[in-house]
């Protein structure tokens, strides 16, 4: 997604340098939380930037670097169950609200995304890499994003917001086409 932004080098690394790359085996459920403890003025600080508390849909941000991930979410409507595959963003529209752009799939969601690495022979068409070797994922702490790519002096924030909302856009577009057409 570097080439996909036209994002500098300089904003590039700020956002790579946020995160840390994790391995998650086959089968292994995705945790959309962190272990990290935060103060009430920190929480109250990040929550005047999206006006959605951290704590409901999860505080960290995953981009699926290989791999593919089987996703279950809560709506109001009912289940959704869905598969990112390598490219994609988990809970992409959390993410999308942090950047200011606050969707209705974020609305209308009833709690945090629940994520389990794709089994063989599960993944998506697309997918990267051999699905034994379960998924590798850029993980972002919400504070991190936050601290190091919102507050930064560059293009970071805005490059991101833009990969994101393709992300998203390129993930609608497959849910909607016939596996035949994909």
């Amino acid at each position: 997604w570097f080439r996909r932004s036209g994002i500098p080098r300089a904003d590039f690394k700020l956002i790579i340098e946020a995160g840390e790359f994790v391995n998650f085996l086959p089968g292994q459920r995705v945790p959309m939380y962190c272990d990290t403890h935060t103060s009430s003025h920190e929480t109250f600080c990040e929550d005047a930037l999206d006006n959605y508390t951290a704590r409901e849909f999860g505080d960290v941000y995953y981009y699926v670097v290989s791999g593919c991930i089987h996703c279950h979410k809560l709506y109001e409507d009912g289940p959704s169950e869905f598969t990112i595959a390598s490219g994609g963003f988990l809970d992409a529209f959390a993410l999308n609200a942090l950047f200011g752009h606050a969707t209705i799939g974020l609305a209308m969601q009833c709690g945090p995304l629940l994520a389990t690495v794709g089994q063989k022979n599960t993944c998506a068409r697309g997918t990267t890499g051999n699905a034994d070797s379960g998924a590798l994922l850029l993980r972002w702490p919400r504070r991190y994003i936050i601290e190091r790519v919102l507050h930064s002096h560059g293009f970071a924030a805005e490059c991101m917001r833009l990969v994101v909302s393709q992300a998203i856009i390129d993930q609608l577009l497959l849910a909607t086409l016939s596996p035949i057409h994909a």
